[in-house]
């Protein structure tokens, strides 16, 4: 029986300016060699990688009904992921992301467009065949987060499993944190959240803060790999040497492919956090988020020929 995760967050388009000659310099011209627009926005990003690697995959999503609205929406259908949830309002602008990417760094500007209105209804999560909901870029969604909890409630009551991948708070004071990382099955995190959720600089001891606040906690720690902590039992993966393109949506990629494992595959948790860590190394060498159009297959003989 197919088992479809639904998708939740924002919907923005990426403008990616890579091999960047110098760190931007206020009031003054900067030369990147290389321009794309593409698929952005953290839910998107997991939802085509985890459609891409075979799962059946919907989403619900806000964007203008603009040309970034409709290319969204249209490279979203492209990549097999069920578009039928994703509202374009002529009222609104979708929203866009400028990354700019110098070595292994990248900064990013974003202007949020349709994103912090982004109201999920009932009717969103009934039919086909959802078995789990993850979302993604809370932060950014202010209707959104103060009922995220009692959401995720409410989907536990009809048999549905829940992830969250909060992204970067800019404020950093993590509102409603305590809610939601109590009511989640997973979070996904990396070390940079990590530390500013929980107040603790060590990455070790934050991780141990977050594994009292939470079901089960993925740290994404970018080249020293990966670790999650459940019920006590942690588990931990190394980081992959590969050519390196940018790190855009390495993260999201990981938690596609962490969902993919469990849900599809039906592998367990170690294998799964494997398997993650593998579709987020992988991406690092493709330009974008989306970039590395990785099969199953692909993850599979990643890491076979790394054994």
């Amino acid at each position: 029986m197919p088992s479809t995760v639904l998708f939740v967050g924002d919907v923005n388009v990426d403008l990616n300016l890579s091999g960047l000659r110098q760190d931007p310099v206020p009031d003054r011209e900067i030369i990147a060699t290389g321009f794309e627009i593409a698929i952005g926005s953290s839910a998107a990003i997991a939802a085509v990688a985890h459609a891409r690697l075979g799962g059946p995959t919907a989403f619900v999503g806000l964007a203008g009904d603009d040309d970034y609205g409709r290319f969204m929406k249209a490279q979203m259908a492209e990549a097999g992921i069920d578009v039928g949830r994703i509202r374009l309002d002529p009222a609104l602008r979708t929203g866009v992301t400028v990354n700019l990417v110098k070595d292994h760094h990248r900064t990013q500007i974003t202007f949020p467009g349709a994103i912090p209105l982004l109201q999920p209804e009932a009717d969103d999560f009934t039919g086909g065949d959802v078995v789990h909901v993850h979302f993604a870029g809370i932060y950014q969604q202010k209707r959104l987060l103060p009922r995220l909890a009692a959401l995720i409630g409410t989907l536990r009551l009809r048999g549905l499993t829940a992830s969250v991948d909060p992204q970067w708070d800019e404020t950093e004071l993590w509102a409603h944190s305590a809610e939601w990382l109590a009511a989640a099955e997973t979070v996904f995190v990396n070390a940079d959240e990590a530390r500013s959720l929980t107040g603790q600089e060590d990455l070790a001891a934050a991780i141990e803060a977050l594994s009292r606040l939470c079901r089960r906690v993925i740290v994404k720690d970018g080249a020293a790999g990966a670790v999650l902590r459940e019920a006590g039992e942690e588990h931990r993966v190394r980081g992959h040497s590969v050519p390196f393109v940018d790190s855009i949506g390495a993260g999201d990629n990981f938690a596609a492919g962490y969902l993919y494992s469990r849900l599809q595959r039906r592998e367990d948790a170690a294998a799964a956090l494997t398997y993650g860590n593998a579709a987020a190394a992988r991406s690092c060498s493709f330009p974008g988020g989306t970039g590395a159009r990785s099969r199953d297959a692909d993850i599979v003989q990643f890491l076979k020929e790394r054994k």
